[in-house]
């Protein structure tokens, strides 16, 4: 599906060799700057009925659609992140979210592994769960920024996730009527 501008990832796909180095320069011109494209800061949001009772609102997941130039741009930049903060020893052993060649089933892995481990060496082990999957919706913009600013993210990076928090906006499409929002947090990006 498309975002807001209409351009699949079929289509960027297609046009990838003639796109590659305007989108570099553009990606990299962003950075520099401190500033993320506000063209790309507009999202499509539909309602996914997840029960079988439309009438009541909270039966309804928002599914958010953004520019497809958006998400290459946060994969690039998510990918910056990730190896400023490996190569600054940043993130430990026992993260697995975001973590690449782990996932959920290495932590689940590793888990069982300290249990077998507690257990033969007859020791208590204690666990604890906790499901952050909407924990980003509902974060402060300037906690994010000064948590960056703890990893060292400093100058035109940190105005760069500054610009890439403020000023996003929704196009809420219902029963073909769209009605535009405003909002700060997105879903499903970076």
């Amino acid at each position: 599906s498309s975002g807001y501008d209409g351009i699949s990832s079929k289509l960027l796909k297609h046009c990838i060799d003639e796109l590659c180095t305007p989108l570099t320069i553009i990606f990299n011109k962003s950075f520099d700057q401190g500033q993320f494209p506000s063209g790309w800061k507009v999202s499509k949001v539909y309602p996914k009925l997840k029960n079988v009772c439309p009438a009541t609102a909270s039966n309804y997941r928002p599914i958010s659609l953004v520019s497809t130039f958006s998400k290459l741009c946060e994969k690039v930049i998510l990918k910056r992140l990730l190896t400023y903060c490996s190569e600054h020893n940043l993130l430990t052993n026992t993260q697995h979210g975001f973590t690449k060649g782990k996932s959920t089933t290495t932590a689940m892995i590793k888990l069982i592994e300290t249990v077998i481990d507690d257990l033969e060496a007859r020791n208590l082990s204690t666990a604890l769960f906790l499901d952050f999957s909407k924990a980003f919706d509902c974060l402060s913009h300037n906690l994010i920024i000064t948590k960056l600013e703890a990893l060292g993210i400093s100058g035109k990076a940190k105005e760069w996730f500054k610009s890439y928090l403020t000023e996003r906006h929704q196009l809420v499409e219902l029963q073909q009527t769209s009605k535009g929002v405003k909002t700060n947090i997105q879903s499903n990006t970076l």
